[in-house]
């Protein structure tokens, strides 16, 4: 009688054993698997953060460029004094919001300051076209290279 205990007891510890070992393995596989999405969810959120950050740059500096050109547009016809309207204003500020929310403190204080300078040059009628377009270069170098660094886009060389 007692031997037939034994292969009972043992098939049955052996049962527990493989059972215990399919789900520890079932465990860390899970858990292993939950890791891999979160890091494939955490890139693509990267992603999508530089993505935003990028086009808020790129639609900024085409704003303040295309403003920069109608300016001198008006300079060359014998406009001298142009005043921002209030669609200039708010389209140039609507790009200084993106970067407000996706860029860097540091580029969205270098995009205020532009905007400051461009709306305080732009309507000094006396200046020569000339002169306002080269400042144009200067205004947007520091907020560039910051952009530069924040998206890690190497210098160029000078």
């Amino acid at each position: 009688m007692a031997l037939t205990w034994v292969p009972l007891v043992a098939a049955l510890l052996g049962g527990l054993f493989t059972l215990g070992s399919v789900a520890l393995t079932q465990r860390s596989a899970t858990k292993r698997e939950r890791e891999r999405l979160e890091a494939t969810w955490a890139r693509e959120d990267a992603n999508r953060s530089y993505e935003h950050r990028r086009a808020a740059y790129v639609d900024f500096i085409k704003e303040v460029n295309q403003q920069w050109r109608d300016f001198a547009e008006m300079e060359l016809e014998g406009d001298h004094y142009w005043e921002p309207t209030d669609d200039y204003r708010e389209r140039s500020y609507n790009c200084l919001v993106q970067i407000e929310i996706f860029g860097t403190k540091e580029a969205a204080k270098l995009a205020e300051e532009a905007l400051r300078i461009l709306y305080n040059t732009l309507p000094a009628g006396e200046q020569q076209g000339q002169h306002h377009i080269l400042d144009h270069q200067d205004l947007l170098e520091p907020l560039k290279s910051e952009i530069r660094r924040n998206l890690s886009i190497p210098d160029r060389p000078a």
